[in-house]
């Protein structure tokens, strides 16, 4: 024991002459040591390698050995109640519990999860209309207002990230931008335990579309609805709030709202955000394709309209009223409204809706009386007759329009 205290005390005079001796080596050590943690912890989080793998899985095969593979969707397995990505038996599972639909209805996406990187605060750069530099006047925005503030984003930032877990006036909000479907909403983010949710790319699909996850309970959640499909939560105990959102031009988001913020490319990732990878990825015959104008589904066949009813890729805007859904074809309406802004109008047993169309703003949506805009977002026909097969379509054929 005394030797033990012995050592434990040293002569101070001993102890000067170690620490001067070996402080040299030892800082160096540390120093080192702290030098390989900061490689290791870039190495892992590196937006440079979320770029890398994310335009991988759009314009290479990065999971088959054949181009077709990439537009293939694949049905996940059940291992041990977790839910589990049919190509990548390394991907974390999401568990089965609390199932709102059917096993057999999710499926495999490419890219796989996490791969695409979404967007957390502390990436959000957002700059005053003035200060912006981009996007151009003609490039799509998708703008959201709340509580006297306005913000917008970019097209092509949102299709690189998908998702935006962004503030606003306040509000912890969630902008999710689904490529595969062309959906794009707003949301107020919930809140748990331990503060706002946060939302990132699952690799699995539903219904046509890619479903986000959250980082807190690992829940799947479905867009459309706001409804958890499967995971630690329920729609009983927690739900995304939509948030009115709609599509136009930058130079008529701007024209609206002066005062606008919008979401900067200055993110921190190496992307290229003057173009949207969707509109240049690798085809199944190796020649370059814009995703949204082919007839490529990231979707499972059986989703495809076979009765003729309109092309899958058809863009409409899905509308749920009170009484049910309603799908306006949005080319039709674009063309129906010409080079003018006009107002459609349709009966309806709640009263008059109108359809609000500017085709040179590339904007359109639609108002019950009251001028209340209910729930909608524009998507690709498949999608929202996956969510709706009984959805009413309005056809602009005779529709008398108002300026």
């Amino acid at each position: 024991m005394r030797h033990t205290n012995t050592v434990a005390g040293a002569c101070p005079a001993t102890d000067r002459l170690l620490m001067r001796r070996y402080a040299p080596v030892v800082a160096t050590t540390l120093a080192g040591l702290a030098i390989l943690g900061a490689l290791w912890i870039a190495a892992e989080s590196s937006p440079t390698n979320a770029t890398g793998s994310a335009l991988a899985a759009l314009q290479t095969p990065a999971y088959t050995a054949d181009r077709a593979g990439q537009w293939q969707t694949k049905p996940v397995r059940l291992v041990g109640g977790y839910i589990t990505a049919s190509r990548n038996s390394d991907e974390p599972a999401f568990a089965a519990t609390n199932m709102a639909v059917n096993l057999h209805e999710l499926y495999d996406l490419p890219p796989a999860r996490d791969q695409i990187a979404a967007l957390q605060e502390m990436d959000i750069r957002a700059v005053t209309a003035a200060k912006a530099t981009c996007p151009s006047d003609d490039d799509l925005v998708f703008g959201v207002q709340l509580y006297g503030h306005e913000r917008c984003y970019p097209r092509n930032i949102l299709a690189r990230h998908c998702l935006v877990n962004d503030r606003l006036s306040g509000e912890t909000v969630l902008i999710y931008f689904d490529p595969p479907s062309g959906a794009c909403m707003a949301f107020i983010r919930p809140t748990g335990a331990d503060g706002p949710y946060h939302f990132a790319v699952s690799g699995l699909g539903y219904n046509g579309m890619g479903i986000p996850y959250d980082r807190q309970s690992q829940s799947l959640w479905y867009p459309l609805s706001g409804n958890v499909v499967a995971g630690a939560k329920t729609s009983d105990e927690v739900k995304l709030k939509h948030l009115v959102g709609e599509w136009m031009t930058w130079a008529a988001w701007r024209e609206l709202w002066p005062e606008t913020t919008v979401l900067s490319p200055d993110t921190g990732y190496q992307h290229d955000y003057s173009t949207d990878p969707y509109t240049h990825a690798q085809g199944r015959d190796g020649q370059t394709v814009n995703y949204y104008e082919s007839e490529l589904l990231l979707a499972p066949d059986a989703l495809s309209d076979t009765t003729g009813t309109m092309a899958d890729k058809a863009e409409v805007l899905g509308v749920t009223l009170p009484d049910g859904a309603l799908a306006v074809p949005v080319a039709e309406a674009f063309a129906a409204a010409s080079d003018e802004p006009h107002v459609f109008s349709r009966e309806s047993r709640f009263g008059k809706l109108q359809l609000h169309v500017d085709a040179q703003a590339q904007r359109t949506y639609l108002t019950m009386p009251g001028n209340v805009r209910p729930p909608q977002v524009r998507l690709f026909w498949y999608a929202w007759r996956a969510a709706y097969p009984d959805t009413i379509i309005w056809r602009m054929e005779g529709s008398t329009p108002r300026r």
